[in-house]
């Protein structure tokens, strides 16, 4: 069976619109009945969202540090990922994106990081909406590395591998300021990044299928709040599996640990959640949007957004409204079809039920349209519907006391991230203007206030956010057509004119000038601990003073979804760190330790990954640090689920394995 997708697009580098894909008879990998129309598939696989990591012309010409490698190689791009599309060397998911006022660039849509493939090594199934296997940190340190060794060659005296580059990059014969302009623009891509790069190489091994997203965006934010010499990002070290996406336009709130949620849909005739739009403006910072406060070269602040990008606003509501027509895959027959009335399907159903349903709700994977709630009960049982429910990672008052016990990492380096307000002290916090809006729905009384010195960093990221979408209004104007232009207009006039005004410069700082105080520093986070028990103090001590401030009321937690199509999204828990639902169902000292990620066998049996399918990269997970203890955001602990199974007392005996598999049997049906 052909690893490789057949062409999802006609033109795959064509964006102004997205091509029509193809049908799943053309994939050269089986479907699970997701049955996906196919206009909404094209626009998932092939439209540009405003992602650019690297100008087109500068890929195509790149070479690895080795200075023998093509990067845009097919046999050095398939070390990162598995999947490419017939008829280019492109991997999947990897999009042109165009715009008149930009070169084109090279830049990830959403099917890069959520399209999976399971490989049972006889048969392959595709899983629209699921997790890649891309080795992101892997592709950007050696793009990174390739065009810094690339400048390096540049200059006075340009040695062999630049003038390559130079030549292939403008064509034959570029001129001296052709050369003096290219140098300086190769120059000022690896200053705006430098620092974000250090961060992802300082962030331990991600490997195939992870990726440290949240801390990504959140050190852009910190960088445009503006670089300063010698400072040191907080390393990206809590990376977690690419998050499957089915029924996500339902949910109340999205991401492993709940940090988006919905806020108000402003749209007439189709939803345009303004929650939505904020999380996935967040995410496309996170794969190197474009991105620039023009109060750094217009010397002028008082034009509200202050802000110019890249980010395409009306793809990402494509994008979103992509996925609510996207069902959860359905167990393949191949693999063996469950009966219903079997006693281990049985036996199954009620172990969920007793232990498992009150954090993971029952969702009918037909059911496309019907609210998933955002559950506050502690028990949700009995709750009317499907939802999700906030499990707190562990208690901030009492370490010790019993708790979901699953690697908190992740959900303490989202909340403690902070940052120097720098530019940010010269614009009024609009975000936040805006929730008390949503929540009062009283105009009038609010006065938008100023971003506080050594800002939590999540603020600016929803800052940033709703600048973009302002700056990019005109977009929804447009997608909306008519009876929405109306509507629209009046909430972005009403955003400019009512609620923020204009904005004066700081005193005692001019254009392009960071205002500096003593105390505006970044307070240290938990990114940088050397193990959880760290974390977990530092976090508490963190978080608590959050709330005592008033500067933040959200405890470290993970959201507990439905369960459908669960099966088809291993590894397992939200770093990624257990590779089967059988593994996850034992104690965690009875999981394994390490196992290989990316082009792996799927076993239909652990339901998870197996061994290596022999023709594509590999990456080895290991929950060990350096030095032999567990590393914080590696951890596989928590989900004791056998604490209440009937096997709790001899968790490698026979009652064990039946329960297991009573268990697994049932999680194949949802």
């Amino acid at each position: 069976m052909s690893r490789f997708i057949a062409p999802l697009f006609a033109a795959f580098t064509a964006m102004s619109a997205p091509a029509m894909a193809c049908t799943l008879e053309d994939y050269a990998l089986q479907g699970l009945s997701q049955n996906w129309p196919e206009k909404d598939r094209a626009t998932w696989y092939s439209l540009s969202q405003g992602s650019r990591l690297i100008p087109l012309a500068w890929y195509n010409a790149l070479t690895l540090a080795d200075q023998d490698t093509r990067f845009a190689a097919r046999d050095n791009q398939a070390r990162y990922v598995s999947q490419f599309c017939e008829g280019t060397d492109l991997p999947l998911g990897f999009v042109v994106d165009t715009a008149e006022d930009r070169v084109p660039a090279l830049g990830l849509t959403c099917s890069a990081c959520h399209t999976g493939v399971l490989d049972d090594g006889t048969q392959a199934f595709v899983v629209e909406g699921g997790a890649s296997d891309l080795d992101l940190q892997g592709y950007m340190t050696d793009m990174f590395q390739g065009l810094t060794q690339t400048y390096y060659d540049s200059g006075f005296n340009p040695g062999p591998r630049w003038t390559s580059f130079a030549a292939e990059v403008l064509g034959d014969d570029p001129t001296e300021d052709e050369m003096i302009a290219l140098e300086t623009e190769v120059r000022d891509w690896l200053q705006r990044r430098y620092q974000i790069q250090d961060s992802i190489e300082a962030g331990g091994n991600w490997g195939h299928g992870r990726t440290d997203a949240v801390a990504v965006i959140l050190n852009t934010a910190t960088v445009l709040s503006g670089q300063r010499a010698g400072v040191v990002l907080p390393p990206s070290s809590a990376p977690t599996s690419f998050p499957y996406v089915w029924n996500a336009p339902q949910m109340q709130r999205v991401q492993w640990n709940g940090s988006a949620t919905k806020i108000k849909d402003i749209g007439l005739v189709n939803s345009i959640e303004m929650g939505a739009v904020t999380r996935n403006l967040a995410e496309v910072i996170g794969v190197f949007a474009e991105i620039e406060l023009t109060t750094d070269f217009l010397g002028d602040n008082s034009t509200y957004p202050s802000i110019r990008s890249s980010a395409k606003l009306a793809n990402l509501v494509k994008l979103e409204r992509s996925m609510e027509t996207l069902k959860s895959p359905a167990w393949p027959d191949a693999w063996g079809a469950v009966d219903l009335d079997s006693p281990l399907y049985k036996h199954g159903a009620g172990l969920y039920e007793e232990n498992c349903a009150a954090c993971h709700a029952v969702l009918d994977r037909d059911d496309l349209t019907n609210r998933v709630w955002d559950s506050p009960k502690e028990d949700s049982k009995g709750l009317d519907g499907a939802f999700t429910k906030m499990v707190p990672a562990f208690d901030l008052n009492d370490l010790n006391a019993e708790s979901l016990g699953t690697d908190p990492l992740m959900a303490c380096n989202a909340l403690t991230h902070t940052s120097w307000s720098g530019k940010f002290e010269e614009l009024d916090n609009s975000f936040g203007a805006f929730r008390k809006f949503v929540g009062t729905k009283d105009i009038n009384a609010l006065v938008p206030e100023k971003f506080e010195k050594g800002v939590i960093t999540l603020r600016l990221i929803e800052e940033l956010a709703m600048r973009m979408t302002y700056e990019k209004s005109g977009e929804l104007l447009a997608l909306q057509k008519e009876d929405l232009r109306a509507e629209a207009a009046e909430f972005f006039d009403t955003v400019k004119t009512t609620w923020f005004g204009m904005q004066a410069v700081v005193e005692g700082t001019g254009p392009g000038t960071i205002g500096v105080a003593n105390a505006d520093q970044p307070i240290p986070g938990t990114h940088a601990l050397p193990t959880l028990d760290a974390v977990m103090i530092h976090c508490a001590r963190l978080i608590n003073e959050q709330f005592l401030t008033g500067k933040g009321k959200t405890a470290p937690a993970y959201k507990a979804r439905p369960l459908n199509g669960i099966f088809a999204t291993a590894p397992y828990l939200h770093n990624g760190s257990v590779p089967t639902l059988d593994d996850l169902l034992k104690p965690a000292h009875l999981r394994p330790t390490s196992f290989m990620t990316g082009r792996v066998r799927y076993d239909p049996v652990r339901m998870g990954l197996g061994a290596p399918l022999g023709d594509g990269a590999v990456s080895e997970f290991s929950i060990f640090g350096d030095f032999g203890q567990v590393a914080p955001g590696n951890g596989n602990g928590g989900h004791d689920y056998l604490r209440t199974l009937s096997c709790q007392d001899d968790p490698e005996g026979a009652l064990c394995a039946v329960d297991r598999a009573a268990v697994l049997e049932y999680l194949k049906t949802l």
